[in-house]
């Protein structure tokens, strides 16, 4: 039941996989895998307002954290996904105090924030009844304020300081993509590198969490030794490839 805030601060690092695409059952494939959670991405992908209402319910129901990021300015969306079950929720492009002062505003119950009342779901799907919930929903479900333009970076203890932000979710290849002036996008861009490194000791003294998208195995592995609490490790669609792309070649279908 909210597991996912006690793990991190204890010190853990959990591991995620990346869902565009919305399929229940694939939801629950990818939960039923060895990943501590599961981020749905209502940003890019095929997710929907309609799809989180089942995701959450089948991440939770094989005992895995569920997890959404939410599409640009959305933040109505953030009590909604709380409402809903899920226990943390990324928020893309905040880019100033402003920005991340909003989103926690719609993340957080008084006195921190002005969330409203109506996760009747979210006490059935974690066994919590409506009282105890109230008291412990803020210190158990989780903001992570997306870092990803160079603005962002420059406005980072800034917004690392907010009240009811939990913690950064670093998006290196929107990083990248800032940082070459749209020229290419390559998370591993040598001149983001020192910046990314950065970002988890920064937020650590801040006393705020810090979250990452992977997408590989060495990436993850670097991320992990970074002190990156939160490291998200693939995503469906990359897996899907890698999947049939072993499968043909150790079936000598393909070279």
């Amino acid at each position: 039941m909210l597991t996912f805030a006690d793990r991190l601060r204890k010190g853990e690092t959990v591991y995620s996989v990346w869902s565009q695409l919305g399929s229940r059952e694939l939801i629950t494939q990818l939960a039923l895998a060895d990943f501590d959670g599961v981020v749905i991405d209502m940003q890019h992908g095929t997710h929907s307002d309609d799809t989180i209402v089942t995701c959450s319910e089948a991440i939770i129901g094989v005992g895995k954290i569920p997890i959404t990021r939410l599409p640009v300015n959305r933040f109505d969306a953030a009590s909604r996904a709380l409402d809903l079950g899920f226990e943390a929720v990324i928020a893309p492009m905040i880019n100033s105090k402003e920005d991340a002062e909003e989103f926690a505003s719609y993340m957080k119950y008084p006195p921190i924030g002005s969330r409203s009342w109506g996760a009747r779901r979210a006490n059935q799907l974690h066994g919590v009844e409506a009282g105890v919930y109230l008291q412990i929903a803020n210190e158990k479900t989780l903001s992570f304020a997306m870092i990803e333009t160079k603005a962002a970076y420059e406005n980072f203890d800034e917004i690392i300081s907010v009240d009811g932000i939990d913690g950064i979710f670093v998006g290196p290849s929107d990083f990248s993509i800032d940082y070459a002036n749209g020229a290419g996008v390559d998370g591993d861009m040598p001149e983001t590198q020192k910046q990314l490194e950065e970002m988890p000791r920064r937020a650590k003294d801040a006393g705020k969490l810090s979250g990452i998208f992977a997408g590989t195995p060495e990436t993850s592995i670097k991320y992990a030794k970074w002190g990156y609490n939160f490291v998200n490790v693939s995503y469906d669609i990359a897996l899907i490839k890698a999947g049939s792309d072993a499968f043909l070649k150790a079936a000598e279908l393909k070279s």
